[in-house]
């Protein structure tokens, strides 16, 4: 058994955790003559405020947090959320073209509206794909990948709420490790979109119930998460630089912090894309 702290976003049964404690910062807690002559008088007894969000920028984090409520339906599956139209910004636009040309990884704060360029770049990509039918008999389909089950339905929910494609949540809880190799190819007949954990779709990889070369759209959610053996690092070691590079998906990568405990941003854009 090996001791650590815990991630929010990660636990292994078999390390020991040891909550963190906090230290109080007593670092101003001396002659207030001494401070003085590194602080203006009238801030050395000046108390933080909360992070000031201007009024455009509350409307694009309360929107994107959706309301979400993680009381579960009569299905125990799906939570309860409001979602909302997202009306896209100039920022968003220019991202989005980027996004449709280069594979990018959006770094942006939380509440920035990183899920709305995505929901661009995915009606784009559909769009494509189905002129793209035209000629061709191989269907593709776009995925995006989460890192924990309740944004399954949280990012589908918002994907649903600003297009007409027909979109699929899937999770573990859906009971899908028995689910036959027919079931998943009826179900990537009927959607556009799949929005599923990352475990997921690498067993689906693994067992060969869909290829690479199948996706036309790879979405990273939380990005930053892609190292070592984390099932993002795996999908794009595995099967992405195996892939012919003409048949390669596209991948859009989102995030708000890049920098991992033991890796850099170069270290993410490598690993994603």
């Amino acid at each position: 058994m090996q001791e650590g702290t815990a991630s929010a976003d990660y636990y292994d049964p078999s390390v020991t955790y040891i909550p963190l404690e906090p230290k109080p910062n007593h670092m101003n807690e001396v002659d207030p003559s001494i401070l003085s002559k590194y602080l203006d008088p009238e801030f050395i007894d000046a108390k933080p405020d909360k992070d000031a969000t201007d009024e455009s920028q509350l409307e694009i984090q309360e929107s994107e947090h959706l309301g979400i409520d993680f009381d579960v339906e009569d299905n125990g599956l799906e939570p309860t959320m409001n979602t909302t139209v997202l009306a896209p910004r100039e920022y968003q636009f220019e991202l989005f073209e980027k996004a449709k040309t280069d594979n990018i990884i959006v770094v942006l704060e939380t509440g920035s509206g990183k899920t709305l360029i995505s929901v661009l770049l995915i009606k784009e990509m559909v769009r494509r794909e189905q002129e793209a039918r035209l000629t061709r008999r191989k269907a593709k389909l776009a995925f995006f990948l989460v890192d924990r089950v309740p944004l399954v339905f949280q990012q589908a929910n918002v994907i649903e709420a600003n297009c007409d494609l027909h979109v699929e949540k899937i999770c573990g809880e859906m009971n899908v490790d028995n689910w036959s190799e027919k079931r998943w190819k009826n179900l990537f007949l009927e959607a556009d979109v799949c929005v599923m954990t990352a475990q997921i779709f690498l067993d689906l990889l693994r067992h060969g119930f869909l290829r690479l070369d199948e996706v036309h759209l790879l979405i990273f959610d939380e990005c930053h998460h892609t190292t070592k053996f984390h099932p993002y690092n795996l999908i794009m070691q595995e099967f992405y630089e195996q892939c012919l590079e003409c048949e390669r998906p596209k991948i859009f990568g989102m995030t708000a912090s890049p920098m991992h405990s033991k890796s850099n941003v170069t270290d993410s854009v490598r690993y994603v894309g």
